[in-house]
């Protein structure tokens, strides 16, 4: 009872009634004249197939596709109070991964945002390098065709970098912020730059022609699903088209409460 109490408290209230936070996204992009092009949104529950607590399945709310773990000891954890007071999948650093052998998202040079609300708990000092929230592109694992989201470590830190691959697999780091804990992670893909930001910072950039293949979709590993296992967990992955800047300001806060909650 008190989970279901801690979880009501946080849906939004518009019009008189109260929106659940997977929708209150959609109806920030609606109201800015977007429509999402991929939503994991851990605060609809219906969206993520459980054996117990076990994830079997995560199907984005846009597309349809699902994500699935490669075997049983693969398998991140449900919790619907574990991201402050909201749900969140769990993923152990260790194994576990989420993945599709699909893509439907933006590919070779088309632009997007990609969005993560999520918990990252690893420390700088683990020794793991980077540890991926979300990528898509090539099945072997290349930068140099792919789109990355992850945590990298400078200097025993904790940072977020990204690859959107044009051919090369160099990344861009933004390396004002101890990227440790919950953060609101946005990268803009344009098709000729990339900028990355956290918790609405000011964007680190870089020029980028994307190369994206359209193989493999992966949630807390790299693309090869052997290496660089996220630790902690995910609120929510968004991807969009290219946002206003009001419109973005919106989904930032929304995020952002859900860090705050």
């Amino acid at each position: 009872m008190l989970s279901l109490a801690l979880n009501l408290s946080s849906l939004a209230v518009m019009g008189g009634a109260a929106v659940p936070p997977w929708k209150a996204v959609q109806n920030i992009l609606a109201r800015g004249g977007y429509t999402a092009l991929g939503q994991f949104d851990a605060t609809n529950a219906a969206s993520i197939a459980l054996s117990g607590a076990s994830v079997t399945g995560w199907t984005d709310l846009i597309t349809g596709i699902t994500l699935a773990p490669g075997v049983s000891s693969t398998r991140p954890i449900y919790s619907d109070a574990d991201f402050g007071t909201g749900p969140c999948v769990i993923a152990d650093g260790i194994d576990d991964y989420l993945s599709a052998s699909s893509v439907p998202y933006p590919v070779n040079a088309d632009p997007c945002e990609i969005w993560t609300c999520a918990d990252q708990t690893a420390l700088g000092s683990d020794g793991a390098g980077s540890r991926r929230i979300f990528s898509y592109g090539s099945s072997s694992g290349s930068g140099v065709i792919s789109r990355m989201l992850y945590r990298s470590v400078v200097s025993v830190v904790n940072r977020v970098s990204a690859i959107v691959g044009d051919g090369t697999s160099g990344a861009i780091t933004e390396t004002s912020t101890d990227f440790s804990g919950k953060k609101t992670t946005r990268l803009v893909i344009t098709g000729t730059n990339a900028l990355l930001s956290v918790n609405g910072g000011t964007p680190v950039s870089a020029p980028k022609v994307p190369t994206t293949t359209n193989q493999r979709t992966v949630m807390f590993a790299n693309l090869n699903v052997a290496t660089a296992f996220w630790k902690g967990s995910a609120s929510c992955v968004l991807i969009t088209p290219l946002l206003d800047d009001a419109t973005a300001d919106k989904l930032l806060a929304h995020f952002n409460s859900r860090i705050s909650s």
